[in-house]
């Protein structure tokens, strides 16, 4: 009766807390989802288009190097319950499918040794955030889509101690253009919310974060750079070279010279 007993206890502990026992079943014997983006619908139904029944499921991915397995549950109203874990051959999670009424909400990518989170994506009401981390769980890049549009992207890279080397940011919706070199602003470039004849203003920055000069571009094709002491040159682009005048701080014109570009003769 003791050995029974053991027995029956070892068994309650490793069944699933749902009480149910685990599936296994290969991808091919499946009707399965091929890909698993956000707002897609996971599907998963036998060959004949029949609902899995309720249970704990390991469905195997046979690929030439490693398979790989989606674990999940199928509930008794035949939803897929989240999240979906993927698991590589040597039970190491790779990825999570999180779900809402079996529409893939988010997506999460591990590094397998580590535990280390590398992707993401995820919905924000109609905005799609894709996220991804280096191996230290430093942003590398960063976009955000709307109807299918990129509107924001962050791009970064980093030296071998991990800290910051460049970024460069642009957010489409703002009009705004920035480049950072080791955590410091070097380059802004603003298309909206200036003056009605201004097409462009791009600002250059010190290492240290100190304007250097500013660089109008106006709509007639003239450029206007205005250096840290106040003064400035008008130069319009013109075909064979370029007219430039030169102004002091005040505004007063110093001289006005003709740039001609080199001949290609």
């Amino acid at each position: 009766m003791k050995s029974y007993l053991n027995y029956y206890l070892l068994f309650l502990l490793f069944l699933p807390f749902n009480g149910w026992t685990q599936t296994e079943i290969a991808a091919n014997k499946l009707l399965l989802s091929s890909r698993f983006n956000i707002n897609q619908y996971f599907t998963v139904l036998h060959p004949d288009s029949a609902q899995l029944a309720p249970a704990n499921y390991k469905v195997r991915y046979d690929r030439p190097k490693a398979p790989f397995f989606l674990y999940f549950t199928m509930d008794e109203n035949q939803k897929v319950a989240s999240p979906i874990l993927v698991k590589n051959d040597k039970d190491e999670i790779m990825g999570r499918l999180h779900l809402e009424n079996n529409q893939i909400i988010r997506t999460e990518k591990f590094d397998n040794k580590t535990n280390q989170l590398l992707h993401t994506a995820y919905k924000v009401r109609d905005t799609v955030f894709t996220i991804n981390y280096n191996i230290y769980g430093n942003i590398k890049s960063e976009y955000r889509k709307l109807n299918e549009e990129t509107f924001y992207s962050k791009n970064c890279s980093f030296d071998e101690q991990d800290s910051i080397v460049n970024c460069q940011i642009e957010d489409k919706v703002l009009g705004v253009k920035q480049r950072y070199i080791k955590g410091v602003l070097s380059e802004e470039e603003i298309t909206k919310n200036l003056e009605v004849n201004i097409q462009s203003k791009r600002t250059y920055y010190s290492a240290l974060g100190e304007i250097e000069k500013v660089v109008f571009k106006y709509k007639d094709g003239k450029l206007k750079v205005v250096k840290k002491d106040g003064s400035f040159e008008m130069i319009q682009v013109l075909s064979g070279g370029e007219n430039v005048e030169v102004y002091d701080k005040m505004g007063k014109l110093v001289k006005s010279l003709f740039l001609a570009y080199p001949s290609m003769e």
